[in-house]
Parts: structure tokens; sequence; C-alpha cells
């Protein structure tokens, strides 16, 4: 397996794995977490003998006769298009693309030319490569049209994409879907500002470091600034549960390890609301006091904080884990102790908010002490010699941005 050993450590075996579960279901295009939009200056520094065997193939079946010149441009497109579908298979989501001569020349496609790229895509779908679903046109973009690969593709190609990186281009700071009716204000346009200048300092240090699926750290607000704020990155998405990729993952040739707030939500809860210290092991607690699995009870926590009514909450619980009887023991157990709590609010939202502040504060503090810090939502990943680094800025920085020393990281 081409493999530089500087951002990846995993086997073969990991990819193989991912031959039984990549692909995403036409009904899942519209849900914005299985999808992404084709990624145009994604780029890898080399190519290995096996992704310049695919490309061979793709070229010798295409039906065009390309001179030297127009040949490069072609190789170079469909290198872009297979680094794409190797993301869509190591994050399990359709790749979106643009089937419009209007996209190109322009913006993000200005180095792009329409014609290699729908040849491209034609000639890759007519081999079986590919699966593409013709789309629709979405708010101010142009026509987007699904693709998804129609199996794995070759471990060389899976590789490839680990080893890419994309050119960070700023704004790093976007408000998506604005709020009806919701207008900047001084103070909203001077925390983005911070954000962008901060975030352009985390780019700019992070240049020179290399890990997997590099990509540009940007923040992202959702509905008016304040809400959401997470910080993301494409390392973030890579598999982690039945798969593990993102584990075997390196920073600069070296194993990491990552560091997490222990009950995140509920802990900024208990803090702000109640200025307590959660403890360390509080989903065991709730599990002896209610005999419901400590996975139910995390469940609970994500249901009864994003949803904005008990009656979405106890939807999606019973819908994706349990039972009504299991989510009354725990909403019982917890408004018990405590009562005030802002369950059925859509709270998460703020949480996210201040999850995004702490981290980037943590990620800073990595620039200052030379130290590679990326972000996994409410977690960070540095090299495993750094974790207790990264345990204590991450506790001093919490209780820094919540007003309370309450935090428990590991």
């Amino acid at each position: 397996m081409h493999n530089t050993l500087k951002v990846f450590k995993g086997s073969p075996e990991l990819f193989n794995e991912l031959e039984k579960e990549f692909e995403r279901h036409v009904n899942q295009i519209g849900d914005k977490q299985y999808r992404f939009f084709f990624q145009a200056s994604i780029q890898i520094s080399s190519t290995s003998p096996s992704l310049d065997g695919i490309i061979d193939l793709i070229v010798e079946h295409t039906n065009a006769n390309l001179k030297p010149k127009a040949l490069s441009k072609y190789r170079h497109h469909l290198q872009i298009i297979i680094l794409n579908l190797a993301k869509a298979v190591l994050h399990r989501q359709w790749c979106m693309i643009p089937m419009d001569s209007k996209a190109f020349g322009k913006g993000a496609f200005e180095n792009l030319s329409y014609r290699s790229f729908s040849r491209a895509i034609k000639t890759m779908e007519k081999l079986g490569f590919i699966r593409v679903i013709k789309g629709k046109k979405y708010s101010k973009q142009p026509l987007r049209t699904a693709i998804q690969p129609q199996s794995l593709l070759n471990i060389d190609s899976l590789m490839a994409y680990l080893e890419s990186s994309e050119e960070p281009q700023p704004p790093f700071v976007n408000l998506n879907n604005k709020r009806t009716g919701y207008t900047l204000t001084d103070s909203d346009i001077k925390i983005m500002e911070r954000d962008e200048l901060d975030l352009e300092r985390i780019n700019r240090f992070l240049s020179s470091h290399s890990w997997a699926a590099k990509s540009a750290m940007t923040r992202l607000y959702s509905g008016e600034v304040g809400l959401s704020g997470r910080i993301y990155c494409a390392f973030q998405q890579l598999p982690q549960r039945r798969i593990k990729v993102r584990q075997n993952c390196l920073i600069d040739g070296e194993e990491i390890s990552e560091v997490d707030i222990k009950s995140s939500h509920m802990r900024m809860a208990v803090a702000l609301f109640f200025n307590q210290k959660l403890e360390r092991d509080f989903y065991k607690n709730v599990f002896d006091a209610t005999n419901v699995f400590e996975s139910k009870v995390k469940s609970f926590c994500q249901f009864a904080f994003s949803c904005e009514s008990k009656i979405d909450a106890l939807s999606a619980f019973k819908s994706k884990v349990s039972s009504e009887k299991d989510f009354l023991a725990i909403e019982n157990h917890l408004l018990e102790r405590f009562p005030d709590i802002p369950f059925y609010q859509g709270w998460s939202k703020k949480a996210m908010n201040l999850e995004g502040e702490i981290v980037k504060r943590v990620m800073l503090q990595g620039v200052e002490d030379d130290i590679v810090v990326l972000p996994i939502h409410d977690a960070v990943a540095v090299q495993k010699m750094h974790q207790s680094w990264a345990e204590g800025v991450m506790i001093r920085i919490w209780a820094e941005v919540i007003g309370v020393d309450a935090c428990e990281a590991g």
C-alpha cells in the first residue's frame, strides 16, 4: 500500500472494511450530513502508481483524441475527481458536483474546464465506476448532481485522499442559514472579525504541518452569531467508531491522542445554571440510579438539549435509542437533581458555540507553544506526547470561557 507514513499508520484491512458500509442511499442526498460539495482545490504532492493506473484506464476509454496539453489537463481533472470520490467513501457521503458550464471559470472552479469535467464524469459513469443522480438547483447555486462510487476505490486512492490537502482560502468564518429578520449587530461583526484573525493565524501556523485529509480550519455559525459556532475541518469527519480510521492517523508522523470534555453539554449546563461541578463518571452514576444504560443516558442528554420540545426529544429517543419508560426514568432523575436545567429549549446551539470558543482558544495556545491541535467537535487531537498538555490547557480555558472551574477532560 502506498503510504508515506506521515499521516496514517493503519492496515489495508481498515480500508477493506469500508467496502461493506460506505454507501449512502438516494433518499439521504437531501440530508446535509450525508453530502458535501465538490472540493475543486484538493491536491496531492505526488500520485501513486495505482492512482495513475485508474487515470490511465479512464483516459483509455474516453471518447476523445486529446493532444498532450489537453491530455495533461484532463488527467488533472480526473485526479481531483478521484480524490473527491475517495472522500465520499471515507466520509460516507454523496459528493455534490456542478453539472452546469456557468459554474466553471470563476471562484473555486476557476482553474477547471467544464468540458474536461463533464467528459470525465460521463466516462466514469459509462465504465460503471460511479453512480450519478441528477440533482436540483440550490438557492443561488448551479445545478448540483450527486455522485458516489459504485464500488470501493482501490486502497491507494483512499490513501491519496488521506495525504491530500486543500489550500486554506478565506473567509474562515461563515454564518449559515441566517435567521429571518436577523441583522448583524456591531458586536456580532466584531466577533466574526476576531474569529477571522484568529483562524487566519491558526491556519498559517498549521500550513507547515501534516495530518490526514488536511484542510482549512473554519468556524461556522448557524442562524445567528453565537449559535453553533464550532470549528470544522475534514479530519474530524473520518470514520472512528466501527472502522477506526481517525484513531490510526498521524500528526507530523507521530501517533495521536484525542482529548475531550467529559459529559460536555451537561457539564456546561450544570456549571452555568447551578454553579456546580458535575462528577467525572456522571453517566455511570445515572445508570446506577435508574438502571438505564449509560449510552441511553448520553443519548437522552443529546436530544433533551438539542430539541425544542419534550415531544420532539421523546420521539427522537424512541425512534433511535429506546423506550418511553427509559426516557422518563432518566428525565425524572435529572430534573430532580437539576430542576431548572435547560432541557427542550434547543440550548445545545449555545453550548456548541461555547465549545467552539474553547477549542479555538486551545488551538491558539497550541500556536503559542508550537503544538498542532486539531478540532473534533467538543474535543481536540494532538500528538500523544502532548496529551497532558492538551488536558491541562482544555481545563484552564474551559474555566475561563464558562466562568466556573468545573471541567473534566481526558
